[in-house]
């Protein structure tokens, strides 16, 4: 006999065995089967399946299997009976592939899916189980041994419908698929394209990203490139994670642009205080412990910012740090709206009344990150008042922090200071030293909107420490040295006559009536 005839018989007897197959299963109703399936979901988590609709099985050579009408029950405390309810989902999976134990979906349909993501007061989520414990070992073995996920050739979702409540805030939020489609690429890639409603704002996008199988696989990285749109945003992420499943490897570059930043924020349910147009480049790297921004590039609010930031994750505490600079830094639009001035004088303090507030510092701070960031700008403004040169360090680290203003300049004073901030025996000390020379004073007081009475130039120095559980302890109890050096100046006599004129009055009464009072020096 030739291996022809044998390949051939073989042959027939593989087309009569699946023929037979067919038949036998063609005569079955697996409906019968909807009880043992709910039976082994309640056994694994405590709660029950129901499926009200019709369970089908098409028999080809892409076999499709077909459920509707599915519910699974949510937990006790939920806010309604069920956790999920799905409408239809079909499965198309290859025949050959099936038959040598390996799972093949060509087409998988998930349509009209309503869940609702939620945890009780206590911050335990819906998705817990009662029978976690003695499920998840099993579970996790099961895993363990079940090799590469199956491959996925089409999936088509929509009319999805999911919604999230936190019980201890009673915030919530709802989130729209309209329909989302993965189509099998090249080169063990899927192609995606989504429409998602979230605060009633469309995220569109679509790209490649690694096939399912890929995401257990680690001898080369899973790939991702996407550009979504939201809110006027455009998005794009480039790169690849090494191993996904363990959320380690990442490097991506990241581009986010739009002309509403407070649009976007919407989006995301967060108010952002700053408007307008904003652009964003900047390389994601590292994970699980770690993550650094290189290349960092923002422009927002006719202001720039670029550099480089690290989170790190691994130690006690988390740490941030980084080296950044800008060409302009405009804090104006974050400062409240000055109030309007009124023709009358402000009131006088009335006893009792204290400048410094009584509140205690914010102590626990020092113990929450440690930090380590310093910037370089060109200029940063604050409305009127405009730096230059500006070369600034804050570092924080075992509970001492300190603000260390290297430079500055300001028209042609020149500026530095330090503010070191500590906890000794429980009680916070707070120490300074700044230098300043050449300050206009009368010009500051001025664009601060303070008085534009004064016309003086000063230089000034300090090196003052103080401990207290308040600004107003600290204020109290400050000891040190203060020098203010000034030349000649002026300041108007109606202001000198508002701060004591029947004072001066009865002390000089030959004095005469000027529009100044000159200050020889101080």
């Amino acid at each position: 006999m030739t291996v022809g005839k044998i390949a051939a018989i073989v042959g027939g007897l593989v087309v009569l065995a699946v023929v037979a197959l067919g038949a036998v299963l063609a005569s079955l109703d697996f409906n019968d089967m909807k009880g043992l399936v709910a039976e082994k979901v309640k056994e694994a988590t405590g709660r029950e399946l129901v499926m009200a609709g019709d369970l089908d099985l098409e028999l080809s050579l892409s076999p499709s299997l077909t459920l509707r009408q599915v519910s699974f029950k949510n937990a006790a405390w939920g806010s309604r009976p069920e956790m999920a309810r799905l409408a239809h989902f079909s499965a198309e999976v290859a025949l050959m592939p099936l038959i040598s134990g390996n799972i093949e979906v060509k087409r998988l349909v998930l349509d009209g899916l309503e869940l609702i993501l939620e945890t009780d007061t206590k911050g335990q989520g819906n998705w817990v189980f009662d029978t976690a414990g003695k499920a998840g070992g099993e579970a996790g073995e099961a895993a363990a041994g079940s090799g590469a996920l199956p491959k996925v050739d089409n999936v088509l979702v929509k009319n999805i419908k999911i919604l999230w409540r936190d019980g201890q805030s009673k915030e919530s939020r709802e989130i729209n698929i309209a329909k989302l489609e993965a189509k099998a690429a090249e080169a063990g890639k899927i192609a995606l394209s989504f429409a998602v409603s979230l605060a009633g704002q469309i995220i569109s996008g679509s790209g490649q990203i690694g096939a399912p199988e890929r995401l257990m696989d680690t001898s080369a990285p899973y790939p991702i490139d996407l550009e979504l749109q939201a809110a006027g945003a455009k998005i794009k992420v480039v790169g690849s994670i090494a191993k996904p499943m363990e959320g380690a490897g990442l490097d991506l570059k990241l581009e986010v642009a739009g002309q509403d930043l407070k649009a976007l924020g919407a989006v995301l349910g967060a108010e952002l205080p700053l408007g307008g147009p904003y652009a964003l480049k900047t390389g994601l790297k590292g994970l699980p412990a770690a993550v650094a921004l290189d290349g960092l590039a923002l422009k927002l609010a006719g202001s720039d910012l670029g550099g480089s930031l690290k989170l790190d994750l691994s130690g006690p505490r988390p740490g941030v740090a980084g080296k950044l600079a800008a060409n302009l830094i405009d804090l104006t639009p974050l400062m409240p709206t000055a109030p309007a001035k009124t023709a009358k004088p402000a009131e006088s303090a009335k006893k009792g009344d204290r400048v410094f507030p009584d509140d205690p510092l914010p102590l626990d701070a020092l113990s929450l990150v440690d930090i380590d960031l310093s910037l370089s700008a060109k200029t940063v403004k604050a409305r009127k008042l405009v730096l230059n040169d500006l070369v600034l360090k804050l570092s924080n680290a075992g509970g001492k922090a300190e603000l260390k203003l290297s430079k500055a300049r300001l028209e042609k004073a020149q500026l530095s200071a330090r503010l070191a901030l500590s906890e000794l025996a429980g009680t916070p000390r707070v120490s300074t030293r700044y230098k300043v020379k050449a300050l206009d004073v009368g010009k500051l007081l001025k664009d601060l909107e303070i008085t534009d009475l004064l016309v003086l130039r000063a230089d000034a120095n300090g090196d003052l420490a103080g401990s207290g559980g308040s600004v107003r302890a600290l204020m109290a109890g400050l000891s040190g040295k203060a020098d203010v050096v000034a030349g000649k100046g002026s300041v108007a006599s109606e202001y000198v006559n508002l701060i004591g004129a029947d004072l001066i009055g009865e002390l000089m009464p030959w004095a005469e009536k000027k529009a100044n009072t000159e200050i020889n020096c101080v």
